[in-house]
């Protein structure tokens, strides 16, 4: 492998101990953490949108929103720790892995997941004061519903990235 190659590749684990300038890891439990996170978040979506068409309108802490937010929140907070990482090796003298946004820097994967975890975060937000004014709608796609699939695709393509 050239050493070129080497510089650009993230395969490394990071440790406390790791010396000044090694590249900054994203290792195998960061991509399980990514793998449940994004797989609890369509477990929550069918299990709602299963739950308003027997049940009817739910609260914001339902079993199945519950299901969502975890999987929102562990893909979050695992892009907040990425990038973190990486950003903190930037600052000590290290590779400035990824895209860079001010003194922030991390593999283009975490900015992804980041960013769809803050969508869904809001989409919720519009959820409840729509399922308010109109209703339960499980049997159409109203708008929260295409923004939360969205939020979840953009959270599934950032796992996929990293």
């Amino acid at each position: 492998m050239s050493s070129a190659a080497a510089t650009r590749r993230i395969s490394v684990e990071a440790s406390p101990r790791a010396a000044v300038g090694a590249p900054v890891a994203i290792g195998a439990l960061d991509l399980w953490w990514a793998a449940l996170a994004a797989t609890l978040i369509p477990v929550g979506l069918l299990w709602d949108f299963s739950w308003e068409s027997t049940i009817g309108l739910d609260r914001f802490w339902s079993p199945p929103h519950l299901a969502m937010h975890v999987g929102v929140w562990l893909s979050g907070l695992l892009a907040f720790v990425i990038l973190s990482r990486c950003s903190v090796s930037a600052i000590r003298g290290g590779p400035g892995v990824g895209v860079r946004v001010g003194r922030l820097c991390g593999p283009s994967g975490a900015w992804v997941m980041l960013w769809g975890a803050l969508l869904l975060q809001a989409e919720w937000l519009l959820d409840q004061w729509w399922q308010q004014a109109y209703g339960s709608t499980a049997d159409s796609w109203d708008p929260p519903f295409a923004i939360k699939y969205a939020g979840f695709m953009v959270v599934l393509f950032g796992a996929m990235l990293l």
